[in-house]
């Protein structure tokens, strides 16, 4: 197995600590920004562009009271970022038999970010999961492969 000695940084937009329908227990999972898809029925839109985007927003709260501004969707972190955020759950994870998944938007766009994502979650004893589209090379898929423990394979037809 390759180690990446420089730490790599990548771009997400949003992390969810204590989701539950991503894997087994209780989980944190990370949304990538990216997917070269572009499915009509896609229900994470804000992650298809790779890059962080600033978009409007407008919605009325439950008060009748009506909001609108904008703000950035996505940000970029390095590997130690967001490892210290997913570590933070890591009792929770451990007591439940959860770990740590890796969504989007695809994952896979952002391979180097993403094997070094998985090193780290394996190297501190954390369960891995991945859900994908599988859009990437074959040689992508084999790399990570053995750092993966549940594929939640999304298959697009």
């Amino acid at each position: 197995m390759q180690t990446i000695k420089e730490e790599v940084r990548g771009t997400i937009y949003d992390v969810r600590h204590f989701t539950m329908g991503d894997g087994p227990g209780v989980r944190t999972t990370v949304f990538f920004k990216g997917c070269p898809l572009r499915c009509s029925w896609c229900h994470n839109p804000e992650a298809r562009s790779p890059s962080p985007e600033r978009v409007g927003y407008r919605f009325t709260d439950a008060d009748g009271n009506a909001h609108e501004g904008v703000t950035t969707v996505g940000k970029e972190c390095t590997t130690d970022d967001l490892m210290e955020m997913i570590l933070r759950e890591r009792k929770v994870m451990e007591m439940s038999g959860g770990g740590v998944t890796f969504s989007g938007g695809e994952p896979l766009m952002q391979e180097q970010f993403l094997y070094q994502l998985l090193q780290r979650s394996k190297a501190e004893g954390l369960h891995t999961a991945l859900d994908t589209n599988g859009y990437a090379d074959r040689e992508v898929l084999e790399r990570i492969v053995p750092l993966t423990d549940l594929f939640l394979y999304d298959i697009k037809h």
